[in-house]
């Protein structure tokens, strides 16, 4: 067993380590201070996630992070208590030695003794993973909007930019879902700030009828990730996001089938796998990860 294995203490982060887990987690993701990934994932590296911030310490030293975002989810198995685990880091001059590995695991056994019935995590190196118990779970679709020809905005409906405020209206249309992640308002509020995401309301009567979200960080360019609403207000709404904001894909994640209706039908485009995913209690994930349907919708990136 090598030194560095036997020296690597594992813990989760404390209120002191945390601009150094920011600071380590950005300089690994090659991303600058200003620009910090908090503004991508702004719940699970928020402050108010510190208990979800792991950290591997070397010698007085943190050589490795990574986040955890741990909530309740709505699937074919019925509520499953859910962590979505990210941002994993090492810095430079540990790498190679196992460390990450050694924290992703454990972390799972945390996870697992604080009553998490499932782990998932977004990657685009899913290979990774696999050797340590990860399997792809649930089907999504990235949807060409281009090719249709969608309706235009209702009459006497107002457009506007999403603010703090309009989080409840919109967590009351995203709960019409059937599968989604059970989220707070204060949580759902802070992906609402226009540095994070552009998210726009649509209006009738002075109430939210619909919303939609266009683009977020680097993970969705061009791409309308999530929405809520009447599949009318909402295929306005696609139409709209692809005439002024450029949108050319719609995240279609299981359970979005009345949206693919009308000029929606027969939608092409790409399908995918939702997630990587690691079973930690069998007994709660009924019929294992292939039939189990569920939806990670946009802001549930973390």
């Amino acid at each position: 067993m090598s030194v560095a294995a036997v020296t690597l203490a594992l813990r989760r982060a404390q209120a002191r380590d945390y601009e150094a887990v920011l600071a380590l987690v950005d300089a690994a993701f090659g991303v600058a201070p200003k620009a910090s990934l908090r503004q991508t994932f702004p719940t699970a590296l928020g402050r108010s996630n510190l208990s979800g911030l792991f950290v591997g310490e070397h010698e007085g030293q943190l050589v490795c992070a990574g986040a955890a975002l741990v909530r309740d989810w709505v699937t074919s198995a019925g509520v499953l208590r859910t962590a979505c685990l990210g941002c994993f880091a090492t810095a430079p001059a540990h790498r190679g030695r196992g460390h990450s590995s050694r924290l992703q695991e454990w972390m799972l056994q945390q996870m697992k003794d604080d009553g998490a019935d499932w782990a998932v995590l977004f990657t685009d190196r899913p290979w990774i993973y696999r050797g340590r118990g990860f399997a792809p779970a649930g089907h999504e679709r990235l949807g060409w909007l281009e090719p249709a020809v969608w309706p235009a905005l209702p009459a006497g409906a107002h457009l506007r930019q999403a603010e703090a405020a309009d989080a409840a209206a919109i967590l009351h249309l995203y709960a019409e879902h059937p599968y989604r992640a059970a989220r707070s308002e204060g949580d759902l509020a802070v992906h609402l700030d226009p540095a994070v995401s552009r998210v726009l309301v649509l209006e009738e009567a002075g109430t939210v009828a619909a919303y939609v979200a266009i683009g977020k960080g680097v993970d969705f360019p061009a791409t309308v990730h999530e929405y809520g609403g009447s599949p009318s207000h909402v295929h306005a709404l696609w139409g709209w996001a692809v005439r002024a904001e450029g949108a050319r894909a719609v995240l279609l994640p299981q359970g979005t089938e009345r949206y693919l209706t009308g000029p929606a039908a027969g939608m092409p485009g790409r399908p995918q796998s939702a997630a990587q995913a690691r079973v930690l209690r069998p007994q709660r994930v009924r019929g294992g990860l292939d039939r189990l349907q569920w939806a990670a919708w946009g802001f549930d990136s973390a």
